[in-house]
């Protein structure tokens, strides 16, 4: 702010306030938002302060290639066309309005600037995965195969943006492999499962009161609405969606679960939140950013699993109450609720146990060359995919 005061007319102490102000946890949207603006209004030629206008709009306003955002995005294209991540920010918001064709031309250009770039090759599959009902998966794996040639990912439908190579890559983790090792994943695990009716308590008693902050981006068209989630605050942390929400510090029993946690086991608690399912809802085909962390979901509310369940590389699971799942969600992986009722799980993310880890264990699955990467991630799952969403 000083830098900002001293210089009213220097452009550069705006954006890298707006910086500063869109990093903080939770972000602080309406200053951000003026110290960018200020900055384009001090040096109209900035592009990365269109840029990252337009990013923090989508980001946290859901206003995904809307005119206004749009124009900016276009806007750091116009000033700054060399550079690929532009056409990528705009592609990010078109895929999120579901406008896959149009993504998919912006990430092609973007593509043309930067072949090797690993995030935006996972945008695209990403995009082909989801366009036209899924008919161009066919296209999306010949792509993945591709990258795989070119050493972008090694693992059955495994295509993050973030990828190291070096992580132990399975869908399905088991606690258990975990407890045998001493791992101090397990220790997360066990302070959670203690816990669990104690937390689905504070959700029961608060989830009016918690924001009903809807991840539409994700769902399927015929179940737009019905996928909602909320940030809890993490190791003292505020990591809460809104900032309203965190003055009434509603949820302390999970809060302190997940710091509990965090202090047993010294791993990295990196963030948590309640997924709520509202009956007949789905998650479309999509991956995680990072393969350098794994999900827990802690199951609260939980249809049976002919009900409810997830499908990751193949292997359908359900959840359980007072149990964790631990899964790779840098896998290519889809939500089905067919239930009467809210699933309702505390969605906890944690650091890659690798990190940890004393012996780094082998991966489970072959490379992308083995034949049997066919039956849960090729043409076969799209189909499947696409019957149950």
């Amino acid at each position: 702010m000083s830098a900002v005061r001293h210089r009213p007319d220097a452009a550069q102490a705006y954006y890298n306030l707006g910086l500063l102000l869109a990093k903080q946890v939770p972000p602080q949207v309406k200053n951000a938002e003026w110290a960018y603006r200020q900055a384009i209004q001090t040096a109209p030629r900035v592009a990365n302060a269109y840029a990252n206008l337009g990013n923090l709009l989508q980001e946290n306003h859901g206003r995904f290639a809307t005119p206004d955002v749009l124009s900016l995005l276009r806007m750091a294209i116009q000033l700054s066309p060399e550079s690929p991540m532009h056409y990528y920010n705009v592609a990010s918001g078109l895929r999120r309005a579901e406008r896959h064709s149009e993504a998919f031309e912006y990430l092609n250009r973007a593509a043309a600037l930067a072949p090797d770039n690993r995030v935006v090759m996972s945008e695209r599959i990403a995009v082909l995965v989801a366009m036209q009902g899924g008919e161009r998966r066919g296209e999306a794996v010949a792509l993945f195969r591709d990258a795989v040639r070119r050493g972008f990912w090694h693992h059955p439908g495994q295509y993050p943006g973030e990828y190291l190579p070096d992580r132990t890559a399975r869908p399905w983790h088991d606690v258990e492999d975990y407890r045998k090792d001493g791992h101090p994943l397990a220790k997360v695990v066990a302070v959670l499962e203690s816990r669990w009716t104690a937390i689905r308590e504070e959700y029961l008693t608060h989830k009016e009161a918690i924001p009903q902050h809807y991840q539409a981006d994700l769902a399927v068209p015929a179940t737009r609405a019905k996928w909602r989630g909320c940030k809890v605050a993490v190791a003292g942390v505020n990591q809460t969606d809104t900032q309203a929400f965190d003055r009434h510090c509603v949820l302390p029993v999970t809060r302190r679960a997940l710091d509990d946690a965090a202090k047993a086991s010294g791993m990295h608690v990196a963030s948590g939140k309640f997924s709520v399912l509202r009956p007949g809802a789905a998650i479309a085909p999509h991956v995680g950013p990072s393969n350098n962390r794994l999900k827990l979901h802690l199951g609260l509310i939980v249809p049976p699993i002919s009900e409810a369940y997830m499908t990751i590389a193949g292997h359908r699971r359900g959840w359980r109450e007072g149990k964790c799942n631990i899964l790779d969600d840098s896998f290519e992986h889809w939500v089905v609720h067919k239930g009467p009722e809210d699933r309702v799980i505390l969605d906890i993310v944690v650091e890659h146990p690798d990190i940890k880890a004393k012996i780094k264990k082998h991966s489970r699955l072959g490379p992308v060359n083995d034949p049997s990467w066919i039956g849960f991630w090729g043409p076969g799952a799209g189909e499947a995919a696409r019957s149950e969403l």
